[in-house]
């Protein structure tokens, strides 16, 4: 039996730190949830042993919000789900969205995915990884930006 928490209380540990800096979901800007994130990131939750069972994601993808345009900000950790008998069943993956009104000055924003996985050969240092995110060119223009909404929520995959 493992001592780290089991992933499903992960949404209660995200609301908890966000709590603990005297924010709500609704006041998060983008540098504000990025740096959550990387504290959310260095909590170990129970999860297969393998390089794909615990994994960040980072996104910056175009879509639409409440039927208008919009950029999405995804910032998300996939879990493995254990499988009786060993290994891993499937993926759940924990979502915190930013979602930005597509304005002129968004026009040329380039989307954008990567991830980071611990565990395994190639595993980066992830406080790297999260400062190089935070010198990527979106950056300049969403760091501050109050989304229009922002939404947590848990996906089975």
């Amino acid at each position: 039996m493992s001592d780290q928490p089991p992933f499903h209380i992960a949404s209660t540990t995200f609301h908890h730190l966000l709590a603990a800096r005297g924010l709500t979901v609704d006041r998060l800007r983008a540098d504000t949830a990025l740096r959550l994130f990387q504290t959310f990131a260095d909590v170990r939750f129970e999860s297969p042993v393998s390089p794909s069972s615990d994994g960040l994601r980072y996104a910056v993808a175009r879509g639409e919000h409440a039927g208008h345009p919009a950029v999405a900000l995804v910032l998300a950790r996939r879990f493995g789900v254990r499988r009786p008998g060993g290994g891993t069943e499937r993926h759940v993956e924990f979502r915190c969205t930013l979602w930005f009104a597509d304005t002129p000055d968004l026009a040329d924003l380039p989307e954008h995915e990567e991830w980071w996985f611990r565990g395994g050969a190639e595993e980066r240092d992830m406080a790297g990884w999260f400062d190089s995110l935070s010198a990527r060119p979106e950056w300049a223009v969403l760091r501050w930006r109050r989304p229009v909404a922002v939404d947590v929520s848990h996906v089975e995959l």
